[in-house]
């Protein structure tokens, strides 16, 4: 009933997010929708246009992309997120009944706080990587940890399912390998050689679905899957200090309750303290625990040294963070209650205490989502796309028309994302492009100005979202577009600027 209950309470807080007329994460969902609209269309990525993931979440979004041909993109805009959702709800039921046996205090510690954790404004109303890839760990967690006291009666095919779950998961993002070594080395001593079922799975699922990819562009779908990620240059702004990272990690980013560097440090040390100290208490340690413990370690070292570190990443950690104070309060609460009962209360003031628990923890719920939805209203308000300020793509642009975009989710709202010219660029990750060539930190390769140029000579439209060729002209380094002079010339002299208005900017190609 807890599970049920924290998974509709996200659900609640998730649905309003959806209601406010702004859009964050806009360019990632873009992307990942935009793909698999190529995709179900006949183009493969990595031969016919960059991709810089691995394909799961364009085949997950796949039948959004099919309804998207039929019904249009901006109403497979809606589903999307409606999807994404749906997908956060259940992640807040999966994590609260992954630590049903230590007790509901540690389902409501575990599910309320996945729920109200402020990160998750960055992510449920949007399709990114970490929101996907954690529901498939989770529910993999949850094959293995069925009886979390009799892991060792797992079968085969159990094994099997667990392992292609998180096959599906890395195939999302690749980050599912850390909770996925963690799940290894907690049922190797159970299991020892039995453990080959679930990394073969998760292994032959993985490669399974690549293969096609690899063989139709091999080079391509190893540059941008696995060397751009693992090998990635990145720009002092995206790779932070240790501190900040740590401040990622809090889930707290971007409200007014971010911590100091002084209050990170302390509420690490805390953190660790609290943990350590359960752990340190003899008393019988289910599998489970373990595995929220080494997931936990893993995550942080693997969110710590990352080439890049955005405000989101700490979604990821969540689960395992929440899962581990929860199963620590339990095992500490259980101690703490043994000592209590050594003394004699009356049973009004038993009654008293949890009375007054459980009202405290209801206030805190309520006074928290109540917070959420008016961060999400205001901080939406000065971050994130207003969906009316993109109307004039859709007046000014005849449908059918061949459209690059920065943002290809502007073209996707707007209805004006599908050409019907078979010539028009598969572009859908501009920022992608932009950074696997080094963020030009340094003057842009002429190859790559040479394919944008090819783009813009087969385009009949250009929507950008800043006035970044007067922003090249005053001195300011490109970002996306590998802006020069010699391209800037030969675009000046065929487009014109048809349209702006607030960060809307149309460029029609002259006839």
């Amino acid at each position: 009933m807890i599970a049920i209950s924290v998974g509709l309470l996200a659900l609640g807080i998730y649905l309003w997010e959806t209601s406010v007329p702004e859009y964050l994460g806009f360019y990632d969902t873009g992307v990942y929708l935009g793909a698999s609209i190529h995709f179900v269309s006949g183009a493969l990525p990595y031969r016919d246009f960059t991709f810089m993931q691995p394909p799961g979440i364009m085949l997950l979004m796949s039948p959004v992309a099919i309804y998207s041909r039929i019904f249009g993109s901006h109403d497979g805009f809606v589903l999307a997120r409606l999807f994404s959702v749906c997908v956060a709800s259940l992640n807040v039921s999966m994590i609260a009944w992954l630590v049903r046996h230590r007790g509901r205090m540690s389902m409501l510690i575990a599910g309320a706080g996945m729920a109200l954790i402020p990160v998750g404004i960055l992510m449920t109303t949007v399709v990114r990587l970490d929101l996907y890839s954690v529901f498939f760990v989770l529910a993999a967690s949850l094959v293995v940890f069925k009886h979390p006291d009799d892991v060792g009666q797992l079968t085969n095919r159990q094994l099997t399912l667990a392992g292609a779950l998180f096959g599906v998961a890395a195939l999302v993002k690749l980050w599912a390998f850390f909770p996925f070594v963690a799940l290894v080395v907690c049922l190797v001593p159970k299991y020892r050689l039995r453990v080959l079922i679930i990394v073969g799975a998760a292994g032959a699922t993985f490669w399974a679905v690549c293969l096609p990819f690899l063989i139709s562009a091999p080079r391509n779908f190893a540059e941008q899957v696995f060397v751009e990620q693992i090998f990635r240059k990145v720009t002092q702004e995206d790779s932070a200090g240790l501190i900040a990272r740590l401040t990622t990690l809090s889930g707290l980013l971007p409200t007014t309750m971010i911590p100091s560097h002084r209050e990170v440090i302390i509420i690490t040390v805390v953190v660790i303290a609290f943990v350590g100290l359960a752990f340190w208490c003899r008393q019988q340690s289910e599998r489970v625990d373990l595995y929220l413990l080494l997931a936990s370690l893993l995550m942080v070292v693997a969110l710590l040294s990352s080439a890049e570190s955005y405000t989101y990443y700490g979604y990821y950690f969540a689960p395992f963070l929440l899962g581990l104070i929860a199963v620590a309060a339990a095992r500490l609460g259980a101690r703490l209650r043994r000592m209590i009962e050594r003394v004699t209360i009356s049973a009004a003031i038993w009654r008293f205490l949890k009375i007054s628990t459980t009202v405290g923890l209801v206030g805190v719920i309520f006074a928290m989502s109540l917070y959420l939805t008016s961060l999400y209203s205001s901080f939406t308000w000065a971050n994130a796309y207003y969906a009316p300020f993109l109307a004039p793509i859709t007046t000014e642009i005849p449908a059918g028309s061949c459209v690059l975009y920065e943002q290809v989710a502007m073209g996707i709202e707007t209805n004006r994302f599908q050409s019907s010219d078979p010539h028009c660029p598969n572009v859908v990750d501009p920022y992608g492009m932009w950074m696997s060539w080094g963020y030009m930190r340094i003057p842009p390769a002429r190859k790559f100005v040479a394919e944008w140029q090819s783009y813009f000579e087969s385009a009949q439209f250009v929507v950008l979202n800043s006035d970044s060729l007067e922003a090249f002209k005053r001195g300011v380094a490109p970002e996306v577009i590998p802006w020069d002079r010699h391209l800037i010339t030969w675009f000046r002299a065929h487009y014109h600027l048809k349209f702006h208005q607030h960060y809307v900017y149309i460029y029609e190609k002259d006839q």
